[in-house]
C-alpha cells in the first residue's frame, strides 16, 4: 500500500503535466497513449469475466484446460501491463515536462524502493517461518494452481528481487546524475 501510494504521489503530477501539455498543444498522439491502460484493464476484466462466466477451462482442478485458461489470463495480463507501461512512458517522453516536476518523483521513488525492500525481507521471513513451523505445508503442493509451495515462493522471490534491483538501480542513477537534488523543495 505504501509503495502504491508513493508511486501515485510521484507519478500523478507527471501524468497530469503530460496530459496538460498534450491538451494545450493539441497532441492527440500523446492523449491516445493515455487510453492504453484503461483499454488494457477492460480487456483483462473481460477475459476474466469470460473465463468465469463461461467456465472456460472447466470447474475441476484436474482438467488441463484450467491451466491453459490460467496461462492465457496471465499472458493477457502481462501484455496489458507491458503495453500500458510502454504507452505511458512514451507519452511522458513526448511531452515537454519541466525538470522540477520530474525531480519531484525522486523522493516518492525512494520511498517505493524502500517499501519494496521491506516487503522482500518480509516474504523471506515469512517463508522461513513457514518452513520452520509447518514443514509439511511448506514442502507440500499449496502453491499457485496446486503446484509446489517452495517453487511458488522461489518464483515470487525472484520477481521481487528483480523488481527491487531495478528500482534501486534507477534511484542510484538519479542520485548519481544529481537529478535527485531536492533541496529546492525544503
Amino acid at each position: 500500500v505504501l509503495s502504491l501510494l508513493a508511486i501515485l504521489v510521484g507519478g500523478l503530477p507527471v501524468a497530469f503535466a503530460a496530459l496538460r501539455f498534450a491538451w494545450a498543444h493539441h497532441r492527440r498522439d500523446i492523449l491516445g497513449r493515455f487510453f492504453v491502460p484503461p483499454i488494457a484493464l477492460l480487456v483483462i476484466i473481460g477475459t476474466l469475466w469470460a473465463f468465469t462466466a463461461g467456465k472456460i477451462g472447466g470447474t475441476t482442478e484436474a482438467l488441463p484446460g484450467r491451466y491453459l485458461a490460467f496461462g492465457v489470463l496471465v499472458a493477457i495480463f502481462l501484455v496489458g501491463a507491458i503495453a500500458s507501461t510502454a504507452a505511458v512512458i512514451d507519452a511522458i517522453g513526448r511531452s515537454d515536462i519541466g525538470d522540477p516536476v520530474l525531480r519531484f518523483t525522486f523522493i516518492p521513488g525512494v520511498f517505493a524502493t524502500i517499501a519494496m525492500g521491506v516487503m522482500l525481507a518480509a516474504v523471506v521471513g515469512w517463508s522461513i517461518g513457514l518452513w520452520q513451523s509447518a514443514p509439511t505445508v511448506f514442502w507440500g503442493n499449496d502453491g499457485l494452481l496446486a503446484t509446489s509451495t517452495p517453487l511458488t515462493i522461489a518464483v515470487e522471490l525472484v520477481l521481487m528481487i528483480g523488481a527491487t534491483a531495478v528500482a534501486t538501480r534507477a534511484i542510484a542513477q538519479e542520485a548519481a546524475a544529481g537529478r535527485g537534488d531536492t533541496s529546492h523543495l525544503a
